[in-house]
């Protein structure tokens, strides 16, 4: 039936609204006996759909070895590139697909063609996992140090992809364990930032340096203490990482960490002699940070350690400034009790009062109230926490500044001249 209808003047070469003819159909589906038919009757190989596959490719990228050897022994060329700058290899390693890797790579296909991404197969393959494919497309002449558009090599990927064999692999057949990619990242870097610790380990082990910079100013150990890793930040520092290094905005391993709430990581940081009066360029210190972000047993731990309550930040707010905005209130209970003074002003004159008042935080009020925060203080606005609360419009919290003894609003002008 199938070949009277050819007979009978089919098309073979018509296309659908993706751009499949049949033969694409057939080759993506697995369908071999129809392939068969399709190349006997004369369909074209080298038909491009809207993506720019040919039938070859849907074939390899589905990983029909049987599919592919009929294409190939047909003559179906194995170099078009899709429109994502594909070739059949690229699909094939991409999938994993070991078997047509050899069967492409024995019909001469070309190894080290990048796609729009600048992958080789190579790429692919490292970055899938495909540790079996890596080391055929290594021995059949893939080149190691080849970079993609963001720099990476299949070293890169690899440890991006927490393939700990493969990096091992890659290393021994010659990959550079230095080379950055366009972020500055090395191997190790990425591996810190995934938080694949054995990886990490291996690295330094193989004498790997660890206080080169990426573009970002970080090294491995900011990466890893920004990830919450406290396995990688004890390897690091038991090799000799360096806990002072800056960011390019200043920060140390210790700000990332407690940026990121990771307790534990602050504390070892702190056990093994990390500064914490150091600031980042916004001025913060490690306690403004854990204070900011609501981080009350990371306050704590900052106090017990010996942090200078009154450090201020380049806008002159201390910790308590930074709890009492955010409306934190056992971080601002923990400050007071350590004796953090009330009455600091920051550039714009506001007392830690004045910020809990502007930002609605009745309880907070109330607890810096007990502690004797001077409710007639004004900041460079002239306003009072009563001021504020009252511009606010938070009724229950003027009705507690004026019963705490704030005085009504002075000096106010006349109405209508009465």
């Amino acid at each position: 039936m199938f070949r009277k209808r050819i007979d009978f003047g089919s098309r073979l070469e018509v296309q659908n609204h993706e751009g499949n003819t049949a033969l694409h159909l057939a080759a993506a589906e697995g369908y071999s006996e129809i392939v068969s038919k399709l190349i006997d009757a004369g369909s074209t190989f080298e038909v491009k759909n809207h993506e720019g596959n040919i039938a070859l490719q849907l074939a390899a990228a589905e990983g029909y070895i049987e599919i592919v050897s009929k294409l190939i022994d047909a003559g179906s060329t194995f170099e078009e590139k899709n429109h994502e700058g594909n070739t059949a290899l690229h699909l094939t390693a991409a999938g994993g697909y070991s078997e047509i890797v050899s069967k492409l790579i024995v019909a001469g296909s070309k190894l080290n063609v990048q796609n729009h991404e600048g992958n080789t197969a190579l790429h692919l393959a490292a970055a899938g996992g495909y540790s079996e494919m890596v080391s055929k497309l290594f021995y059949f002449g893939s080149r190691l140090e080849v970079q993609n558009h963001e720099g990476n090599t299949a070293l890169h990927l690899a440890s991006a992809g927490g393939y700990s064999e493969m990096v091992s692999k890659l290393f021994y057949f010659g990959s550079r364990l230095e080379v950055q990619n366009h972020e500055g990242n090395t191997v190790l870097y990425l591996a810190s930032a995934g938080g694949y610790s054995e990886m990490v380990r291996g690295l330094i082990d193989a004498g790997f340096t660890f206080e080169v910079k990426n573009h970002e100013g970080n090294t491995a150990l900011h990466l890893a203490a920004a990830g919450g890793y406290s396995d990688i930040v004890c390897k690091l520092i038991d090799a000799g990482s360096t806990f002072v290094v800056k960011n390019h905005e200043g920060n140390t391993a210790l700000h990332l960490a407690t940026a990121g709430s990771y307790s534990g990581i602050v504390s070892k940081l702190i056990a093994v002699g990390s500064t914490f009066e150091v600031k980042n360029h916004e001025g913060n210190t490690a306690l403004h940070l854990a204070a900011a972000g609501g981080y009350s047993e990371m306050v704590s731990n900052l106090i017990d350690a010996g942090c200078v309550l009154e450090v201020k930040n380049y806008e002159r707010n201390t910790a308590l400034h930074l709890a009492a905005a955010e409306g934190y209130i056992e971080n601002v209970r923990k400050l007071i009790a350590a004796g953090s003074k009330l009455e600091v002003k920051n550039d714009e004159g506001n007392t830690a009062l004045h910020l809990a008042a502007t930002g609605g935080y009745s309880e907070i009020v109330s607890k810096l109230i007990a502690a004797e925060s001077k409710l007639e203080e004004k900041n460079d606005e002239g306003n009072t926490a009563l001021h504020l609360a009252a511009a606010g419009g938070y009724s229950d919290m003027v009705s507690k500044l004026i019963a705490a003894g704030s005085k009504s609003f002075k000096h106010a002008t006349p109405v209508c001249g009465r």
